[in-house]
């Protein structure tokens, strides 16, 4: 693994004792499919939890690891309200090279069931496989197609059908 991936996932480790929250998107099959984190540089690492609430106790955290924290391009402090988050979707954490996005809103994923069915891998919890890829195929089907060609990673029969389905 490279340094760059084990910083990401060591700051997500460390996050599990703020709220709880599950791994999704690239980041999510990079644990499920350990040799595509072996060569794959994540570009972030993108946390789903319940509610705003959740997102800013993340967020609190990760200004105590020295990241960045914002909201649309706006600063995230300590004084930020859950009513100041409503609407925007998720936060931006960056420090250096490294980027965390922490989503409290998913048009592609039921939060609560996903939430409660997480799968512990390496110490963090994860989005069940299922859920990953559906979730990926809703939000851009043709790239996540092709990124599974490019890392000959298979999408589950059934998938890119269910992905088409309203949720």
């Amino acid at each position: 693994m490279n340094a760059h991936n084990e910083q990401l996932w060591a700051t997500a480790r460390a996050l599990r004792a703020h709220a709880p929250f599950v791994v999704i998107g690239s980041a999510a099959l990079s644990l499920w499919h350990p040799e595509l984190d072996e060569r794959y540089f994540l570009p972030d690492i993108d946390l789903l939890v319940g509610d705003s609430g959740d997102a800013l106790r993340l967020a609190a955290a990760l200004r105590g690891r020295e990241f960045a924290v914002s909201c649309w391009g706006e600063p995230v402090g300590a004084q930020t309200t859950p009513a100041e988050l409503e609407g925007k979707l998720y936060l931006r954490a960056v420090r250096g090279e490294l980027q965390l996005d922490v989503t409290y809103a998913s048009e592609t994923l039921e939060i609560a069931r996903v939430l409660r069915e997480a799968v512990t891998i390496d110490g963090l919890p994860v989005c069940p496989l299922w859920d990953v890829w559906v979730s990926k195929l809703r939000a851009a089907r043709d790239r996540t197609l092709a990124f599974a060609r490019q890392h000959g990673l298979s999408v589950p029969p059934g998938a890119v059908e269910r992905s088409l389905l309203a949720r």
